[in-house]
């Protein structure tokens, strides 16, 4: 089960609050897990998540066993903080974070570069995108490295709030290098055939090179890869070789995953996704 395997990946913690502080838990006896349905269901629905913070479409996988009692491990993927700041593969190896947005970093070839099976990937846009992987220069490191995490120490200025959402929780475990489930905060899911990916990315990087070198900035160059509309002013060549740029691109254009696929493709000539 992902929460059980996300859970022993970092070291199978006592889960704790954004201050570092144990969560205590449920008054009664424990029973089995109502997410994994495993032993040691000690914590309460209450101390899991918010029902007001559980898309319907998940309600399933919050309630897979019934009951009301949650296990350690599924409370520690719902609470820890990091795990909505920063994307992650969690495997035998440990839980390895990769960045999307530092400089110089290529977050696609992190993400088809997965650890050995069983595994499990997590990318949490949205708190990325409300500031999980910024660096203020107070603090000097990215935000998601201020959070509590196992085996570290508290960072003097702790982040204790953001604006995210869940993804372990909702997450799947992969077992194949090939072909594996990708959680994209709490309401995406898609299965990443890393073959198709492979070659999309080829074909992506050669129209958006095609647009650089013909004068358009890298930033509308990458635009025009997600809308697979030529930009104006692109240049002659790009015009002539627009069809056949674009067409093995064009069967992917309405996938769930492509949005996603278009957003970790980094910038050319700005090393930025």
């Amino acid at each position: 089960m992902e929460t059980q395997l996300i859970w022993r990946a970092a070291g199978s913690p006592v889960p704790c609050d954004v201050y570092g502080e144990p969560i205590p838990q449920a008054r009664g006896e424990a029973s089995h897990c109502a997410r994994c349905g495993g032993e040691g269901g000690a914590y309460d629905v209450d101390q899991l998540v918010s029902s007001n913070f559980i898309p319907t479409r998940n309600a399933n996988r919050i309630h897979a066993f019934g009951g009301t009692r949650y296990c350690a491990a599924c409370v520690f993927c719902a609470k820890t903080l990091r795990l909505r700041c920063v994307s992650w593969f969690a495997s035998a190896e440990g839980v390895r974070f990769w960045s999307i947005r530092a400089p110089g970093t290529d977050p696609l070839a992190e993400l088809l570069n997965p650890p050995a099976p069983p595994f499990v990937v997590g990318i949490p846009l949205y708190g990325i995108d409300h500031g999980g992987e910024s660096v203020q220069e107070a603090h000097g490191v990215p935000n998601w490295k201020r959070t509590w995490w196992p085996g570290e120490p508290m960072h003097p200025a702790a982040l204790i709030r953001l604006q995210s959402k869940h993804v372990a929780l909702y997450s799947r475990t992969a077992y194949s290098r090939d072909r594996y489930p990708v959680q994209v905060d709490d309401h995406l899911d898609f299965v990443l055939d890393r073959d198709v990916w492979l070659r999309a990315r080829d074909a992506a990087t050669h129209l958006m090179r095609v647009l650089v070198e013909g004068g358009v900035p890298a930033w509308r160059a990458k635009q025009a890869l997600r809308d697979l509309v030529l930009p104006p002013r692109s240049g002659l060549t790009a015009a002539r070789l627009w069809p056949t740029l674009t067409a093995p691109l064009r069967p992917h254009a309405e996938t769930t995953w492509w949005p996603v696929f278009c957003r970790l493709i980094p910038t050319l000539n700005t090393g930025e996704a």
